[in-house]
């Protein structure tokens, strides 16, 4: 009783050490970029920053840089002057996502093999997701369009964040998350039955959450990266991207060729936005010509392709010509060029990829493949927000390390690429 006692009083000092406040300053960073409520209000934002002031002065000396940081530094040096230059010193505010991925690479890199310190807290984060999921859901059955509509940054929608009805990025961080949280679920289901059963009721909660919201591509990247997960076994990432495309393109073909599974899928999402996919797709098809939504995204994506194209390796910022809009990585290389881009789309993945490369974990290894898989659909297929950014950079890589690796899995310790990464 004396030795739990003396543990329970340790614990509770640490929340007061360095260590334990830099915690709380992350463990609310996160909070705030995933919980609706938190995106109402100039207070919540000022917390967030307040908090990323503090974590850097308690380690400001004690962070190790890696290649990855510095390339990011690189990046985000070349998105704020070409912002300033274009739009003015005001416009910043609008480069939060890339902001914020360059400072929370710094957070991995500091606690990369010691993101157990976190202890039970990622069942905080998937508890305020539950929440947010059942009451967004709630919502789109009176109102099919309302995920669609809380994009816009509308002080009318503010009622709705602060009840926790979230949108686009609740429901595509999420999405990037997915795989990882199954594989999490499934790895607690005879270890630890409290953390199995936060596990199944966000899966059910977030399966929900989709199909009444009708996202098709949130519907095909968790679809695709949880199939991945359990029947890609080969170790190259790069392959289960360009698998993952294949796969879509094969489903679209396959919509527009088979008339059966056209009325499956209207009758399955009967009352959705994916059946107004599901017809757009096939009156393109018909009139050799994209047609409604999938018209609007083509013509998007082709700008930023044409844009990189016409500049590939400054991008487009120097000639006042950018992307569509609706790509991430597309974007990237249409505004920043191939040096750019390549490094946006790096830093996208290097949270899952960097400790787990060299594994022989085959679990995680496919689940880390999983997770990069329906990142880079997310990205190349949709925007990459602020809350998105969070999800990648924090929550996968705690969810990762708490399903575990036996030691001698991990080859990558010691070996001259983990000395080349780190400066």
């Amino acid at each position: 009783m004396n030795n739990y006692r003396n543990y329970s009083r340790k614990k509770s000092f640490d929340l007061l050490s360095g260590e334990g406040i830099q915690r709380l300053c992350i463990i609310y960073i996160v909070i705030w970029a995933i919980f609706p409520p938190f995106y109402v209000g100039s207070i919540f934002r000022l917390a967030a920053l307040g908090c990323m002031g503090l974590w850097l002065i308690f380690t400001f000396q004690k962070i190790k840089l890696s290649m990855v940081n510095i390339l990011s530094f690189i990046y985000l040096g070349i998105v704020v002057s070409s912002t300033v230059l274009l739009s003015g010193t005001s416009a910043i505010i609008k480069q939060i996502a890339v902001i914020l991925l360059v400072l929370l690479l710094l957070v991995h890199n500091y606690y990369n093999g010691k993101w157990q310190d976190f202890g039970k807290v990622i069942l905080v984060f998937l508890a305020l997701f539950i929440f947010s999921n059942i009451m967004t859901t709630r919502e789109l059955v009176i109102d099919p369009h309302i995920a669609r509509a809380m994009v816009r940054d509308d002080a009318s929608l503010y009622r709705l964040y602060r009840r926790g009805v979230g949108g686009y990025s609740l429901i595509y961080g999420q999405v990037c998350i997915s795989p990882v949280v199954v594989q999490w679920t499934l790895k607690n289901r005879k270890r630890n039955p409290v953390k199995f059963g936060f596990g199944v009721a966000w899966i059910l909660s977030f399966v929900m959450l989709i199909f009444n919201a009708g996202y098709s591509i949130a519907i095909f990247g968790t679809v695709v990266s949880t199939f991945m997960m359990f029947f890609y076994r080969r170790k190259n990432s790069t392959m289960a991207v360009v698998l993952a495309i294949t796969i879509l393109f094969l489903a679209m073909y396959a919509i527009v060729k088979y008339e059966w599974l056209q009325e499956f899928l209207l009758k399955t999402f009967d009352g959705t936005v994916v059946t107004k996919k599901v017809n757009d797709l096939v009156e393109s098809a018909r009139n050799g010509e994209a047609e409604g939504s999938i018209a609007v995204r083509l013509e998007c994506y082709l700008a930023s392709i044409n844009t990189f194209f016409n500049y590939p390796f400054t991008g487009g910022w120097l000639w006042d010509a950018g992307g569509g809009g609706h790509s991430a990585v597309m974007d990237s290389l249409a505004n920043y060029g191939i040096l750019g881009g390549g490094i946006f789309t790096y830093m996208l993945v290097y949270a899952q990829f960097a400790k787990y490369k060299y594994t022989k974990d085959k679990t995680l290894r496919r689940t880390v493949n999983a997770a990069i898989t329906a990142i880079m659909t997310v990205a190349v297929l949709d925007t990459i927000p602020y809350e998105i950014v969070t999800c990648i950079m924090m929550i996968i890589p705690l969810l990762l390390s708490d399903i575990g690796e036996k030691k001698e899995n991990i080859l990558n310790e010691g070996t001259l690429d983990s000395k080349f990464n780190t400066l």
